[in-house]
């Protein structure tokens, strides 16, 4: 479990988050949303090390992150897939990469999961090439690949469908299960809501630096089905792109985009 208890963390020309009360649990896959500048990508960042909180606490199934700031012990954490791949690679080549966090911690990958990603992403024919040389969408997906290897209880994914086609989009959504099978917490940074939406189990909403909704997706649902969200926070962001993507033909009501959305992840969760 996350618990973040009023975290801020501010830049030098003073944007950043504040005041962030957080709870994920283990094993959710938790989508976080909000307009560009909300600060979505800072929280992930503040969550996973790269940034150390001004004010606050955090902690991950009882370890307390300031008190556990070694690089070691943050891969025990919660591991960061970054939204730019290549500032994640600096081995000669992909098979480098996927095995260097076993040889930086000291913990081998399991046999089946180095597999089953090799398999997923259909990375085998570049095992022996550099990062740098893959195609973009590969590049992606081999950035996807290296934080599941890390042996953490959550991996937290910046924008995962950024430069991903649609061909290629149904193998982020497979790795995601992929991680719930193998009991990692999944946090998603996305703009990307058709996507992830059906597949979430809980949904936060950021702000203005700060978390003004945290809720499991059925309850998230029902408040914008009942338009009891303001404006300004969920709609210009989630219904139109909802409405695109259920229908070809715009919803006349809330309560029809309600229907459709109820309708299609009622078929996808089976």
């Amino acid at each position: 479990m996350i618990n973040c208890s009023n975290v801020s963390f501010h830049y030098p020309n003073g944007q950043g988050i504040h005041n962030i009360d957080l709870t994920i649990e283990i094993r959710s896959i938790y989508l976080l949303a909000g307009m560009n500048g909300s600060g979505k990508s800072t929280l992930l960042k503040v969550l996973a090390g790269g940034l150390t909180a001004d004010t606050g606490s955090i902690s991950v199934n009882g370890l307390d992150l300031k008190q556990s700031r070694s690089k070691k012990n943050l891969f025990f954490t919660i591991a960061l897939s970054p939204q730019q791949p290549e500032t994640q690679f600096s081995l000669p080549t992909v098979l480098d990469e996927l095995r260097f966090t076993a040889y930086a911690t000291k913990q081998p990958i399991a046999a089946d999961m180095e597999a089953e990603l090799i398999h997923l992403f259909q990375l085998k024919p570049y095992l022996d090439a550099s990062p740098f040389d893959l195609p973009p969408v590969k590049r992606k997906l081999l950035s996807l690949a290296i934080a599941a290897v890390i042996p953490s209880p959550f991996i937290a994914l910046d924008e995962p469908t950024a430069g991903i086609d649609r061909e290629h989009k149904p193998l982020v959504l497979q790795f995601i299960r992929f991680l719930h099978t193998h009991n990692k917490g999944v946090i998603i940074v996305s703009h990307d809501i058709d996507t992830f939406l059906p597949t979430a189990t809980h949904v936060g909403i950021m702000k203005n630096g700060t978390i003004v909704e945290s809720t499991d997706t059925n309850s998230f649902l029902q408040k914008l089905i009942q338009d009891r969200y303001d404006r300004d926070i969920a709609k210009p962001f989630v219904i139109p792109r909802m409405a695109r993507f259920l229908t070809s033909n715009p919803a006349s009501s809330v309560d029809e985009l309600a229907g459709l959305i109820k309708e299609h992840i009622s078929k996808y969760k089976k």
